[in-house]
């Protein structure tokens, strides 16, 4: 049996995105996120995104189910996703994410980080603050 230990100091990268009522309400979105670029040798995994509803336009919660997650560029399906039912919640609200568990995490070499909005939602005033930190590890 043979194995390689390689001691590197993990690049840990933390970013905030701010999606405005517009932008939660576009439903088929896909938001790039600069601080996560595909670099060539590396893949991106997420270890948390959290959330925080902000008073946008006004504080008027969404209604309909949310499908705001994270994932590599080219792979099939999130790392982290918000439940289905947390932008109804009020201005303030704090929500930590969930792993997918629809299918398996898929990490994708050479390939950056997005946000994706499938959701369904309408009738909203609010924005979300969104809070990432993804490790970037070399393969």
């Amino acid at each position: 049996m043979g194995y390689l230990i390689k001691k590197v100091v993990p690049q840990i990268v933390t970013a905030k995105i701010l999606l405005g009522e517009d932008d939660i309400a576009a439903s088929g979105s896909i938001y790039q996120i600069p601080e996560y670029p595909a670099i060539p040798g590396y893949f991106w995994n997420v270890l948390y995104m959290n959330g925080e509803i902000v008073e946008d336009s006004g504080s008027t919660p969404f209604t309909g189910v949310t499908n705001i997650h994270i994932q590599a560029e080219i792979a099939p399906n999130a790392q982290f996703r918000f439940g289905s039912g947390f932008m109804a919640n009020a201005v303030g609200t704090w929500h930590t994410t969930v792993v997918t568990t629809i299918l398996p995490t898929i990490y994708s070499k050479n390939s950056k980080l997005e946000i994706h909005n499938n959701s369904t939602l309408t009738g909203g005033a609010t924005g979300l603050n969104i809070y990432v930190g993804a490790i970037l590890i070399e393969y």
